[in-house]
């Protein structure tokens, strides 16, 4: 008897040892993603999150190789870029949110493994759920099977079906899916080794609420900074690039050039042909020009009819020489109305850091305008700030 009743004791010891050390395992955990938190609040963008999150799982034995960001298109890095509606084990793991190996030949995992070595492994994250589909997006499909669902995977469980409408292919409703707000798997972790579920787990349960959050601030800078009847930058957000771009060519004595242009007589153009007809041109010049430039220049919409083209690492004549290119692809451009083909033409000035003796953003933007002042003497021209102006 008394045998008994010290095993019941020593198990009951033991019992509480173990309880007391997964309160106290707990406790840290908890006490670490309040640490974690606390540090995310002072800055919520998408990148430090994921700075965050990388920093995490490397701590808990998992290698972080890279993202592949979702875009409605395709699953994105800065190493290569997947279609998202292709069949492949990345997209797979997207949509069904399940870590999986990248272990199969297709020519999409063959790009991963070229990218980021041959075993890899890919981890879903997402964003916090919001609600039902059809309160997110104003879905009132109720012969859907997922209409009166709490959670769910409306993405998958819908079949072909996308807001009321069976769609001929998978392939057309993935290209649908990707671009709801309704869908919530944002991108995947590239890691090396085997697929880990601890870790997806960690993320997920951790971090899809800052996750939407920092998307949701994205999305309103995006909207702050960007022109919406264009497309392109707006006058902040083309300043505030202006200003990095400035600092960086400083820093290492890079050229910079700046160009402003804007469409000839275009107060008679509007008076001749109305206000919805000048929105038109005003779109199909922005898009124009943005074609004609490179990735790394910045197209923005100054205000009203004039635009600034900024070109980085760009000296003056090589931008005089494009700036002429641009103005002559223009001029002979045809802009489809309902009033006919119509075409403008544009004048443009540019300066360049340090060659004009630039001192700021401020001169820069200052001796472009004059440039651009003298350029409107004649119309349809290109100039070169001199200081002779």
């Amino acid at each position: 008897m008394l045998k008994i009743l010290l095993l019941i004791l020593l198990a009951s010891i033991v019992l509480n040892a173990i309880l007391i050390f997964a309160i106290r395992k707990k406790k840290k955990e908890f006490k670490k993603i309040k640490n974690i938190y606390t540090q995310l609040h002072g800055n919520p963008g998408i990148e430090n999150i994921l700075n965050t999150v990388t920093d995490e799982l490397r701590k808990m034995g998992v290698e972080v190789l890279g993202f592949l960001r979702k875009t409605p298109t395709a699953l994105v890095s800065e190493k290569c870029s997947i279609p998202a509606d292709e069949k492949s084990t990345a997209a797979q793991a997207l949509f069904t949110l399940t870590p999986r190996n990248i272990s199969n030949t297709s020519p999409h995992s063959k790009t991963l493994k070229d990218s980021f070595g041959a075993e890899i492994s890919v981890i879903p994250a997402q964003a916090k759920e919001a609600g039902t589909c059809y309160e997110i997006t104003g879905c009132g499909d109720k012969g859907c099977k997922c209409f009166y669902k709490k959670d769910c995977r409306c993405w998958i469980d819908s079949g072909k079906r996308f807001r009321g409408k069976d769609l001929p292919t998978y392939k057309e409703k993935t290209r649908k899916c990707l671009a709801c707000n309704a869908f919530l798997p944002v991108g995947l972790f590239v890691t090396s080794g085997g697929k880990n579920t601890k870790a997806y787990n960690f993320i997920n349960d951790n971090f899809s609420g800052f996750i939407k959050d920092s998307l949701s601030l994205e999305k309103a800078v995006y909207t702050a900074t960007v022109d919406h009847l264009t497309g392109i930058s707006n006058r902040r957000g083309l300043m505030e690039a202006l200003s990095m771009m400035f600092k960086i060519a400083d820093r290492h004595s890079y050229s910079l050039s700046l160009c402003m242009f804007d469409i000839d007589h275009f107060k008679r153009f509007n008076d001749s042909y109305g206000h919805p007809v000048g929105d038109l041109i005003l779109r199909g010049l922005a898009q124009v020009v943005k074609a004609s430039i490179r990735e790394t220049d910045l197209i923005g919409r100054y205000g009203g009819e004039e635009f600034t083209i900024v070109f980085p690492a760009t000296s003056k004549e090589e931008a005089e020489t494009t700036a002429e290119k641009i103005r002559k692809k223009v001029g002979g451009y045809k802009f489809k109305t309902d009033k006919g083909d119509l075409s403008i033409t544009i004048s443009m000035g540019i300066a360049a850091f340090p060659v004009d003796d630039i001192e700021s953003v401020d001169f820069l933007i200052k001796k472009a305008d004059k440039a651009l002042y003298q350029a409107k003497k004649t119309r349809d021209k290109v100039v070169a700030f001199k200081k002779s102006f």
